[in-house]
């Protein structure tokens, strides 16, 4: 059994809901480009219980997506809506994936980019699996995390143009945060967390709670809670993954 049908197998067993796993087909590739409209705000909203998934700008729309998937009933789901000047886009798997244990040749990979212009509010919601969100270059008025039984690496570097007051929640599995230099950061972490690692950040005396050299000496900040049950915390300065 491979490493993501082991970990939503585990999630599955943990949950108390196995049945038998889902029949896989060949794989299918689906493209989904979702146009901007008359928002001037976006609050993108991604669920995905199981799987690899990779976020990123890039996007010349307001999204630019391929999903590949091996089983049919699978098929993510993209919904967009503009209320005022808010548009709300909503990225999310079947709600029928959790309810099977996964087969070991399943194919899952979502590849996600947005647009680098437009103000988003981000709200993951991730489970069993690998997420690797590169965030450096998207313009971020704040982001809410839920991470389950799997990896989360989040690159939080780059220029920022805003204060961000931002949380993660972590389950069972390990979290690594890339934090910008010329901007303050402020990280407190709490909660029955395993290891925790911190490089290019100073300890405070409050306990877990880490600072850069920035911090307080600039207009912009990230203050950001981490919140885990079991699992490894890993935050690094951008300067000290050179």
């Amino acid at each position: 059994m491979n490493r993501l049908a082991a970990l939503a197998l585990a999630a599955v067993l943990v949950a108390g809901c196995y049945v038998p796993s889902p029949k896989t087909a060949k794989t299918r590739t689906l493209s989904k480009q979702v146009e901007l409209g008359d928002a001037d705000k976006v609050e993108l909203t991604v669920s995905m219980g199981v799987g690899e998934m990779t976020l990123a700008g890039g996007a010349t729309q307001l999204l630019d997506a391929s999903f590949e998937y091996n089983i049919p009933s699978w098929k993510p789901e993209v919904e967009y809506q503009v209320e005022g000047r808010t548009g709300r886009l909503d990225v999310s798997q079947p709600p029928s994936v959790l309810a099977a244990a996964l087969p070991k040749d399943v194919r899952y990979v979502w590849d996600l980019k947005v647009n680098e212009d437009v103000p988003v509010y981000l709200d993951l919601d991730l489970g069993a699996g690998k997420s690797h969100v590169d965030l450096s270059n998207v313009n971020l008025t704040g982001y809410d995390i839920d991470v389950g039984v799997g990896e989360l690496f989040i690159d939080l570097s780059g220029p920022r143009q805003q204060s961000l007051d931002a949380e993660i929640e972590g389950g069972i599995g390990k979290l690594e945060m890339i934090l910008p230099v010329e901007v303050g950061v402020r990280v407190v972490v709490s909660g029955g967390l395993g290891k925790i690692s911190a490089i290019g950040l100073q300890q405070a005396d409050e306990g877990h709670v880490f600072v850069n050299q920035a911090w307080g000496k600039t207009d912009v900040r990230l203050d950001l809670d981490i919140e885990g049950g079991i699992g490894e915390v890993v935050l690094k300065t951008a300067a000290s993954t050179i």
